[in-house]
């Protein structure tokens, strides 16, 4: 499929069939371009069949950790409660 739309893109653009048809090796540059491409597309479908069988999104993951995020109980600081200075002075340190 790929060599009849090579085929296709030659006649195009030379006009003839019969100069295209001449086989040449892709060089190094052009094999890893399509060796990337051709990872990220399977990597790309994997991954949206993998959120479509999921049982959450990475959206509602992501909306769900910003929601439970919003509210931050930070309690005042008892020093009786501190294992650290419980026996120590109040103006000292433990060590």
């Amino acid at each position: 499929m790929l060599q009849i739309s090579a085929i296709h893109v030659c006649a195009l653009t030379r006009g003839s069939v019969a100069l295209c048809t001449t086989r040449r090796s892709l060089t190094p540059n052009e094999t890893v371009t399509l060796v990337c491409g051709v990872l990220f597309f399977a990597g790309f479908f994997i991954g949206m069949y993998c959120e479509v069988k999921a049982k959450y999104s990475m959206y509602h993951l992501v909306s769900r950790v910003f929601y439970l995020n919003q509210q931050w109980f930070i309690e005042e600081y008892d020093r009786a409660k501190d294992e650290k200075f419980r026996g120590s002075p109040p103006g000292g340190s433990a060590v």
